[in-house]
């Protein structure tokens, strides 16, 4: 992605995961999942599009360790209405500037999700 003429530093993963069937149940398995994975500064439930989404950020310290350096990211589990399915949108960045506009467009992808064919 180009960004006022310049590439982008951020990585964008999207995954499929089978969900269990019950969309809140969902949403609190994959809370805890991330929790339990000690990785995340910040975890709980949010909201994207109106639904509940598990969200988690987190600031990974950089090789400097110095304060406010180091990568960004941002998990949400969304899951797939209708579906036996939950997305997980993940966005990962070192650029602290634009690190909005790439918060925004994990929300937005996750809130793009719709159940397919």
């Amino acid at each position: 992605m180009d960004i006022d003429g310049s590439p982008s530093a951020a990585t964008l993963t999207v995954a499929v995961q089978p969900s269990g069937g019950d969309p809140a149940v969902s949403e609190l398995g994959v809370v805890e999942s991330l929790r339990r994975a000690q990785a995340y500064d910040e975890v709980g439930v949010d909201r994207v599009a109106g639904r509940p989404a598990a969200c988690a950020t987190a600031v990974h310290p950089s090789g400097s360790g110095a304060p406010g350096t180091g990568e960004r990211e941002v998990v949400l589990g969304v899951p797939v209405p209708g579906r036996d399915r939950v997305v997980l949108v993940c966005v990962t960045s070192p650029d602290r500037d634009r690190w909005p506009l790439y918060e925004r467009v994990a929300r937005d992808v996750a809130a793009s999700v719709r159940p397919g064919s």
